[in-house]
């Protein structure tokens, strides 16, 4: 994935993998032109996910996992659900801040309402925030010995919670202020909804993959995608992404008491 972002652009997206794959039948057959087909991959570009989430998220499972491994000894199952756990933890913390700014600052709420089809999307980051808060638990839990009465009664390892983690939650929690008070300049944009009304983006926490509910008023929560090339509000998510990220493998980096 690393070397796919890099050869295929900073905004690029697994949609540019998949979406010619699934009209290669349609080139054999004919239906459409070889210049035709190539289209797609370029129209695809800057919407669906990200390549760069796929790079950060798969090394910091990488990162966790062999840290796990050659620091602690931990292998197999137990290995998988840490890594696994604070990985997905991170996920969720990320969607759930880039969801409530977007609701907030470009005045959609839908992509918070719970109904279909986003509610699906609620309850996957739901359950990834789950599985990291269980995960984060039990890792607590295994790094202490507890007698009968449950007293603890000796520690053996503990989360990175030190004066760097503090710095780094501080870095995130700052990038993440400067990406709702962007002060650069955004293209602007107007988009008549079916309603008759108007919708017009906003400098704050800007995008350059706008999701547009053009009827806001029916029971579906979905959008139209309307892509802004940008690469610098497009760096300022990669940033706030790897630092959130890190900041979680750096505290989930358990360290042994003695050590």
């Amino acid at each position: 994935m690393l070397v796919l972002w890099m050869v295929m652009g900073f905004d690029s997206v697994i949609g540019q993998l998949i979406h010619p794959l699934y009209a290669l039948p349609q080139l054999v057959k004919g239906e459409i032109s070889f210049g035709g087909w190539s289209m797609i991959y370029h129209d695809q570009y800057g919407k669906e996910m990200h390549l760069s989430a796929f790079v950060i998220y798969g090394l910091a499972f990488w990162f966790l996992s062999r840290h796990y491994d050659f620091k602690h000894g931990v292998v197999k199952s137990k290995n998988v659900c840490y890594a696994v756990a604070l990985t997905l933890l991170s996920v969720s913390l990320f969607e759930f801040y880039w969801m409530i700014s977007y609701a907030y600052f470009q005045n959609q709420w839908w992509v918070i309402t719970p109904r279909w089809p986003q509610i699906r999307i609620i309850l996957q980051n739901v359950a990834f925030l789950s599985t990291g808060v269980i995960g984060a638990l039990y890792m607590y839990i295994d790094g202490h010995i507890f007698n009968k009465n449950g007293d603890v009664i000796r520690k053996i390892y503990r989360f990175n919670l030190n004066k760097t983690a503090w710095l780094l939650i501080g870095l995130s929690v700052s990038s993440a202020l400067f990406w709702w008070f962007y002060p650069f300049n955004v293209e602007r944009f107007t988009v008549s909804l079916e309603t008759g009304e108007t919708w017009t983006n906003t400098n704050r926490f800007p995008q350059t993959l706008y999701t547009i509910d053009l009827n806001p008023h029916d029971n579906l929560n979905s959008g139209v995608w309307y892509w802004k090339a940008n690469d610098l509000v497009h760096l300022v998510n990669t940033i706030v992404k790897i630092l959130w990220t890190f900041t979680i493998v750096y505290v989930g980096k358990i360290k042994h008491i003695n050590s």
